[in-house]
């Protein structure tokens, strides 16, 4: 199985990427293949909205150029699409809100075609999010989009796993946390969907 992990968090070290350590070495040593892309510091402009992408409907096509034209291929090349990012103001940061809305050129409804291509259509996607608030209040609004994107791009909603920051970075070494994350990452290769969220 390849999985694409596009992390969202600006922090490298922070709660993000410290949770996402025993998730990432629980899939490889199932043998998968995985690929885990930093989205902060890339070079992603914001969709225009030109519609250029819809003049074409076995690729990309996407008008503009820069760092989404590799991530694209990346994203095309993967089973499993994980976005794993802490929570800001009820969403991600602003490098993946603009990789999603990129996402857009992979759906080629804007063609008045009776069953258009949906270049995403039976990949699983995934999340795993960090955030202060509890989980009916911090990522809960990121999920129901999430889930939109899965109806749309006709994609299957893989599961989210969430962890709530308390006392700081500790919490996301916890052996709770890296006993979640690496459930699952379990729960991934094994083709279910959990929904599990600490504390």
């Amino acid at each position: 199985m390849d999985v694409l992990v596009l992390m969202g968090s600006p922090r490298k070290e922070g709660n993000t990427a410290t949770l996402l350590v025993p998730f990432l070495d629980e899939l490889a040593a199932r043998g998968h293949r995985v690929k885990h892309v930093v989205l902060h510091g890339m070079t992603i402009q914001a969709c225009i909205e030109c519609f250029h992408c819809q003049k074409t409907l076995d690729a990309p096509g996407c008008g503009l150029q820069d760092d989404m034209d590799a991530l694209f291929l990346d994203i095309l090349a993967a089973d499993v699409i994980v976005w794993a990012t802490p929570i800001f103001t009820w969403f991600c940061p602003p490098e993946m809100k603009a990789a999603m809305d990129r996402l857009f050129c992979l759906s080629k409804t804007y063609n008045e075609l009776p069953d258009p291509p949906r270049l995403l259509k039976g990949k699983r996607l995934a999340l795993i999010s960090t955030y202060g608030a509890d989980a009916t209040t911090g990522p809960d609004l990121f999920e129901a989009a999430m889930r939109r994107e899965c109806t749309y791009a006709h994609m299957v909603f893989a599961g989210h796993l969430g962890v709530r920051d308390v006392h700081g970075l500790q919490d996301f070494f916890s052996a709770e946390a890296k006993d979640a994350a690496r459930s699952f990452a379990r729960a991934l290769d094994r083709g279910e969907c959990q929904e599990r969220f600490l504390p």
